[in-house]
Formats: structure tokens, sequence, C-alpha cells
């Protein structure tokens, strides 16, 4: 069993060390489910999306004491950046916790679990996005930003 995030599925700019380590495990994930099923071993992967825990306020903090540090010229050049990241923190909605908890129980109680539990509409949406061709979900994910800087 693995919990991962939808940042498994598809990269967010400015998040990249997140997003990286969760392409790993969604990897490792992979393999070893494939590996490891001749010995009758399921492996499952838990995606959700937002979770509504104080992270989020935690990042809101960490972002504005970021922004607080650079200089006028660093703030003009990482300005949409730290715009959608001070945007996140600030937006302490998501799924409650207990949502995440109810799928991991199913996936560890089940005699044969899926390979993936995407959990939230937000995870539903990213995974959608991540299967579409590079071009289109760069050009959407950019849209996004955009508004979020507004």
């Amino acid at each position: 069993m693995f919990i991962s995030s939808v940042a498994g599925r598809i990269s967010f700019p400015f998040m990249s060390p997140y997003t990286n380590s969760k392409h790993a495990l969604e990897a490792l994930a992979e393999s070893l489910r494939i590996e490891v099923d001749k010995f009758g071993v399921r492996v499952a992967v838990v995606c959700p999306g937002r979770i509504a825990t104080p992270i989020w306020e935690k990042s809101l903090k960490a972002g504005t004491a970021l922004l607080d540090k650079f200089s006028e010229a660093e703030q003009a050049l990482y300005r949409e950046g730290l715009d959608m990241l001070i945007g996140q923190g600030s937006d302490s909605s998501g799924l409650p916790a207990q949502a995440v908890a109810d799928k991991v129980s199913h996936a560890l109680t089940s005699r044969f679990p899926r390979p993936r539990y995407i959990v939230g509409l937000d995870a539903r949406v990213g995974d959608f996005l991540g299967r579409l061709p590079a071009r289109w979900r760069d050009a959407i994910i950019k849209l996004r930003l955009k508004s979020m800087g507004k």
C-alpha cells in the first residue's frame, strides 16, 4: 500500500521536489505490483487530491516568509509562481482526511484491491489532465496559473 498524490500523475510548476517524489513512488509501486504478484502480494496506490489539513496554512506562512526575503527584482521574476503557492496556502478547502482513510482501509482489506484509487474530484481532474498530450496539459496549467495570480 502506497499513499501517493495526484502530483504523482501530473507535475505542477513550482512544486518539482514534491512532484518528483510522487512520480518516483508511482514508479516503485508499478514495478513492485508486477514483481510481487506471483507471491499473491497485491500493491495498491491511493492518490488523493487536496486534503483539508494544516499543511495549507503552513505553506501560506512559508510562502509569505519567502516572498519577504526576495528583492523586488526577484519578486518580479517569481511573482506568478509565488502567487500560485500563496493562493494554494490560503485555500483550506479539501477532502476530509476520513475520505482518504476509507479508501486506504478498503485497499488494505480487499482481497483484490485495485492498482490505483483516485480520491477526490481534483484528483480525478488531475489524473485526466495527466493523460492529455503534453502541450495541451501545459496550456491548461498555464491558464490556471494566470487565473490564480489575479
